[in-house]
């Protein structure tokens, strides 16, 4: 077993500290620029961005994502813990990360948290009042979340009911190029 282990390359990725707690305003074009240095390196296979709507203000994660996919080429992309999943609707998330990958060309991954309980935080709590979840639903939720979004991003007539979300017959794959009867974009 240590013998295939050591035969695999170590991957190194990058957070960016897109957290204006920490970065106390860090622009974002010097971001952008840090993604695009760190992949010219070649040292670095993955850039992370961190995720929170009020418990610590940030910059979006979708969209931070999004502008450092337009500037680079190679380095995976993806959320160091997307903490506020339970927190979003699933048709939404699902085609906005379906997008983000798209534009991409297919350099994500999603990790996926649950965040901080409201209990341990006074943000935490604040976040989870404003997004309408109860602190102790989102174990639920996330675990809701992942069947929720693998339905959407499988089927093509999408249903799925659960305690916490709810959808029937949601389509948002692309259609075929070689369809002749439909060639609009159908999301």
């Amino acid at each position: 077993m240590l013998s295939s282990m050591s035969e695999r390359k170590t991957t190194l990725g990058l957070t960016l500290s897109n957290c204006a707690l920490v970065t106390k305003g860090t622009q974002p074009k010097v971001l952008i620029d840090m993604a695009v240095k760190a992949e010219n390196t070649g040292a670095i296979g993955a850039i992370w961005v961190g995720d929170s709507i009020l418990s610590k203000p940030r910059l979006e994660c979708i969209p931070l994502l999004g502008a450092v996919a337009a500037h680079t080429s190679r380095v995976k992309l993806g959320v160091a813990c997307m903490a506020t999943i339970a927190q979003r609707n699933p048709v939404l998330l699902a085609l906005q990360w379906a997008s983000l990958d798209v534009l991409s060309g297919g350099r994500t991954w999603l990790a996926a948290c649950m965040g901080y309980p409201g209990s341990q935080h006074s943000m935490a709590a604040k976040e989870l009042e404003v997004m309408g979840v109860a602190s102790k639903e989102r174990p639920g939720r996330l675990e809701e979340m992942t069947q929720a979004l693998r339905v959407l991003w499988s089927d093509e007539h999408a249903s799925f009911h659960g305690k916490y979300y709810s959808f029937d017959d949601v389509d948002l794959l692309r259609r075929r190029l070689d369809d002749q009867s439909d060639r609009a974009c159908n999301v």
